[in-house]
């Protein structure tokens, strides 16, 4: 959702039409919130028609970023803050499918019969971020040199699917 705002890079005497693009993304992004989007910001951008924009970027742990939209959504659900509050982010960006299946329960739960968080499948996605595995030391030599490490972790059901010398 887009927050609207007024004048914020007007020249002080006539206010200039405004979006303010609210970005909530996962801690693996950091370091895109904290350097790229000033300088982009600097840049003054405006869309075709004209209309001026600027980003604003939050970065929080990819479960504390799950927490506040699931807040936000109870929030509206209630009827204590709108749609088009301006806290909802624009666009958020999680750290894993792992927190997206989280985003899509959570959500689900506050409203059973809508879909409003959509598979990864049918989302376009916008970059791949870094993603943080954790195995029992039996088994982690075995990932070093595997190119895909959440590839060959997805189908497996045991440690021996991903090393068949792992212990049981």
């Amino acid at each position: 959702m887009l927050a609207g705002g007024c004048g914020f890079l007007g020249n002080g005497t006539t206010p200039t039409p405004s979006l303010e693009i609210e970005l909530l993304f996962g801690s693996a992004l950091k370091e895109l919130c904290e350097q790229a989007v000033p300088q982009f910001n600097q840049q003054n951008p405006k869309l075709a028609d004209g209309t001026r924009f600027r980003i604003r970027c939050t970065t929080l742990g990819t479960g504390d970023v799950v927490t506040q939209v699931v807040n936000l959504a109870r929030q509206w659900q209630q009827g204590q803050i709108k749609e088009s509050d301006p806290q909802f982010p624009t666009l958020i960006s999680l750290d894993g499918d792992i927190y997206h299946s989280q985003l899509i329960y959570r959500i689900e739960q506050l409203f059973s019969s809508k879909n409003y968080i959509p598979p990864i499948t049918e989302t376009p996605l916008i970059t791949f971020s870094p993603m943080v595995f954790m195995v029992p030391s039996e088994v982690a030599a075995s990932l070093q040199n595997v190119n895909s490490v959440y590839r060959k972790i997805l189908p497996a059901t045991t440690f021996q699917d991903i090393d068949p010398k792992a212990p049981r």
